[in-house]
């Protein structure tokens, strides 16, 4: 069986671990932006060389964006979609 010949079952099969993985991935972000922001909350040095110098934080938002786009993890490329059974072509 090949890409062009998965049953709705498989497709939803494939749907599912696709979107746990997502939200997995969403939950670790989640906890880890949560544990930043105790750890910055909770210390006033912290938070006083965060919010007053400018370099620092700006420096923080243009790293945290270069993360996003050089290194997603698992980025991959995902195999093409099945087609409809009705524009299959029937070469011989």
């Amino acid at each position: 069986m090949d890409a062009w010949t998965t049953n709705s079952v498989q497709t939803a099969d494939r749907v599912s671990a696709f979107l746990w993985k997502v939200y997995g991935w969403m939950a670790i972000g989640l906890g880890l932006t949560a544990m930043v922001a105790f750890a910055v909350a909770g210390s006033p040095d912290l938070l006083r060389v965060l919010v007053g110098n400018r370099l620092v934080f700006f420096g923080l938002v243009i790293a945290e964006l270069v993360l996003v786009f050089i290194c997603p993890p698992g980025r991959t490329a995902s195999p093409p979609a099945p087609r409809p059974a009705s524009s299959r072509s029937t070469r011989r």
